[in-house]
């Protein structure tokens, strides 16, 4: 535990963009606050889920640099929200089965 809080303990402060930080948190929380306002929370909640994963990848580099790795985590992120859901229903199955693959094809 020592060894966990030692990594964890250092503070950069020249790495911290008060900036960067407030537009990543305004990002984030707009869409919660239209979502509220327009009394869609459930919208609101994908979309600033949405953001919060592009905020990962967002850094204070060139524009050019920072788009496409904005773009590529959209577009990973994109794709794991399409697999799960073309197999989230066989997942389900498949675990309500035991753990078992061939009573997963049973109708339910």
């Amino acid at each position: 535990m020592v060894g966990f809080v030692a990594v964890c303990k250092p503070y950069d402060a020249a790495k911290v963009s008060p900036l960067l930080a407030l537009r990543n948190a305004v990002g984030v929380a707009l869409p919660l606050v239209t979502g509220v306002a327009t009394g869609e929370l459930s919208g609101g909640l994908v979309v600033s889920t949405g953001a919060m994963n592009v905020v990962f990848s967002d850094s204070q580099e060139p524009y050019n640099r920072r788009a496409g790795r904005m773009f590529a985590a959209s577009a990973l992120v994109g794709l794991a929200v399409l697999v799960g859901s073309l197999c989230g229903q066989q997942l389900y199955r498949w675990s309500r089965s035991g753990g078992d693959p061939s009573l997963s094809a049973m109708p339910s």
